[in-house]
């Protein structure tokens, strides 16, 4: 099954049988800094193509790391893990067109993900308790919404305000 950048996928409880993995593919413009996740519960670094530490060269991708470094950390090992949950920030460099092709593949996020205590809280200085967090669906999700219970999304301990 492949999901493609507008699509989403929505479950609604069933079981998809047979074996191989699904692809969600992603296409970023690359004219600015994108927040973004996995939407597989299994997927790599790999997914973003050209990985680099360089300053303003190849594809750049960042995490929050709240408990160690207090910094957002330089992700350039395509074999390294995109946990649940985690956000990243996500340039490429030099811009070019159509934009950064972005193939997460894998098992989709499904069902309940994530658990009350999955995020630290537990930093110093001026960025304590800051996390990153990120869709962790191959679906959209309104999170602005008011009423969220009704869409049966529970934000604990997460400000309102999504960027």
């Amino acid at each position: 099954m492949v999901i493609n950048t507008e699509g989403s996928f929505i479950d609604n409880g069933i079981t998809i049988n047979g074996a191989g993995s699904a692809k969600a593919q992603k296409n970023l413009a690359t004219d600015r800094w994108w927040y973004i996740s996995s939407p597989m519960s299994n997927a790599t670094a790999s997914a973003f193509p050209g990985l680099s530490s360089s300053f303003e060269t190849g594809t750049r991708l960042f995490y929050w790391d709240e408990v160690t470094t207090h910094n957002y950390v330089n992700v350039t090992v395509g074999t390294d893990a995109l946990p649940q949950l985690r956000g990243y920030s996500v340039k490429s460099f030099p811009l070019k067109s159509p934009g950064l092709p972005v193939n997460f593949i894998g098992s989709l996020n499904t069902g309940t993900v994530g658990s009350a205590d999955n995020l630290t809280r537990t930093g110093t200085g001026s960025f304590a308790g800051y996390n990153l967090v990120g869709n962790p669906y191959p679906s959209a999700i309104d999170w602005g919404s008011e009423n969220d219970t009704t869409l049966g999304l529970t934000k604990m301990n997460l400000e309102p305000t999504i960027w």
